[in-house]
C-alpha cells in the first residue's frame, strides 16, 4: 500500500515542479515592440532644397560662435563642437525658416541638426 502511494506521491511532485517551470517562464518580462509610435520623431531624414529656395544667406562669425543669417535674422548656428548647424537660438526658431516652402523640414524639431550639405559633412564651417 505505501508503494503505490509514493509513486503517486512522487508524480504528483513532478507536476508541480512542472507546473513551478512555466509560472516561471511567462513571468519573465517580455521585449518591448521593435517600433513604438512616437519613434518616428527620432528618425533621420534628408531633404534635398533648392540653393534658390534658401534666399540670400550669409555668414557671421561671433565670438566663438558661426552663425548663417538672412539678412539681420539668425537662422542656424554651429554647435559648440563644430560638427553640426542647428536653429538659431530664438524661441520661436526652425530649421525650417531655412525654406518655409520645404514641407520636409516642417518635420523637423528644434533639436534636430544639419548634419551635411553636398559634399560637406561634420564641419559647420564648411557646411554654411
Amino acid at each position: 500500500l505505501i508503494g503505490p502511494n509514493m509513486e503517486k506521491a512522487t508524480g504528483a511532485q513532478m507536476e508541480l515542479i512542472s507546473l513551478a517551470r512555466i509560472h516561471e517562464y511567462l513571468s519573465i518580462p517580455q521585449e518591448q515592440p521593435r517600433w513604438l509610435e512616437n519613434d518616428a520623431k527620432y528618425q533621420s531624414f534628408s531633404v534635398r532644397i533648392w540653393r534658390r529656395g534658401l534666399g540670400r544667406l550669409h555668414c557671421k562669425v561671433e565670438g566663438a560662435g558661426l552663425q548663417v543669417c538672412r539678412g539681420e535674422q539668425t537662422l542656424l548656428q554651429a554647435t559648440p563642437c563644430g560638427s553640426a548647424l542647428v536653429a538659431a537660438q530664438a524661441a520661436s526658431a526652425l530649421l525650417q525658416d531655412l525654406c518655409p516652402d520645404c514641407r520636409d523640414l516642417g518635420r523637423a524639431l528644434p533639436w534636430h541638426r544639419v548634419v551635411a550639405v553636398g559634399d560637406a559633412a561634420r564641419d559647420a564651417e564648411s557646411m554654411a
